[in-house]
């Protein structure tokens, strides 16, 4: 049965037609794939500047290159190939190759697009953690964070015998400093005092605010003897800093403070959370009451040796 006459595109003129709408797909399926290619430079490149220099920066800048490469590669492609050069009954590459190709952009887009992604959520979730432990206005470890490592390091201590020491330290006389300067002096106060106290202890000390204006130092595997050096040593520093606040011009009002230290240490009498801190709270209360701006070790007969 001939129908011709039912179709018009049935036949030779039916083949063309089809033949006619493939290249037109084709096509198209080629410029979006290019679009696509040149649009996942843009998470890439976001990614980049988001990365601090590292290896992990200097592999993405890489792949951002081979992104580049392989949209020159589907550009010469284009040029070599415009609307697939369809016409007597081409081979099958040229139907499969223009769809390899935008599956490989779409494929680059989505991989770059999520590691954006992945890694502004990381970021994210990095800064909130580290919020979250943090103390606003000192800029060191909080309470909370200080319970939980102060109850890990103990129990280390005492099962490895280990030698820890704890040094807190108070702002003598800081309600004075708020009455004389205000309270806006005094949280550059408790600024200054978190920034000198960091930049004192190590890398691998845990800096915390204990109370009001006490800062609690964890001195992990330090013996008593070590405390003291470092207690001395911050005591120093803090009561030599010039602190000037902020607004006012150079040489102008400076404020001066001093603190008293206690410290303490795990021992045969301080083995739990409890007696540490009742032993370090009762050792700068003893710094208080022989005239502050000194350090007091309480009972270093009981530390760990």
């Amino acid at each position: 049965m001939d129908i011709s006459g039912i179709f018009p595109f049935s036949g030779a003129a039916g083949q063309d037609f089809m033949m006619t709408g493939l290249e037109y797909f084709l096509s198209g399926l080629i410029i979006i794939g290019a679009l696509i290619i040149i649009l996942s430079l843009v998470p890439a490149s976001r990614l980049i500047t988001q990365l601090s220099p590292s290896r992990i920066r200097r592999n993405w800048q890489v792949l951002r290159v081979l992104i580049i490469v392989f949209l020159f590669g589907y550009l010469c492609y284009v040029a070599v190939n415009w609307r697939g050069n369809l016409e007597n009954y081409p081979s099958m590459s040229h139907y499969v190759v223009p769809v390899i190709y935008f599956l490989g952009a779409c494929f680059v887009y989505l991989v770059a697009t999520f590691a954006l992604e992945t890694a502004v959520h990381i970021r994210r979730a990095t800064v909130f953690d580290l919020e979250s432990i943090t103390d606003p206005l000192l800029g060191i470890h909080n309470r909370r964070y200080l319970d939980h490592r102060l109850k890990q390091e103990v129990l280390r201590a005492v099962r490895y015998q280990m030698p820890l020491s704890i040094v807190l330290l108070d702002i003598d006389h800081f309600k004075q400093i708020n009455d004389t300067f205000g309270h806006q002096v005094g949280d550059f106060v408790l600024t200054s005092l978190g920034k000198l106290t960091l930049n004192a202890a190590r890398n691998t000390d845990v800096v915390a605010r204990y109370g009001d204006e006490e800062i609690m130092i964890i001195a992990t595997n330090t013996q008593v003897s070590g405390a003291i050096t470092f207690a001395e040593r911050l005591r120093k520093s803090i009561a030599d800093a010039m602190l000037v606040p902020p607004g006012e011009p150079a040489g102008g009002e400076t404020v001066r403070v001093t603190v008293s230290i206690g410290i303490a240490a795990v021992g045969s009498e301080t083995g739990t959370v409890p007696a540490l801190i009742k032993s370090v709270e009762d050792a700068l209360s003893r710094a208080k009451a022989q005239g502050r701006n000194i350090v007091f070790v309480n009972k270093p007969d009981t530390a760990a040796a």
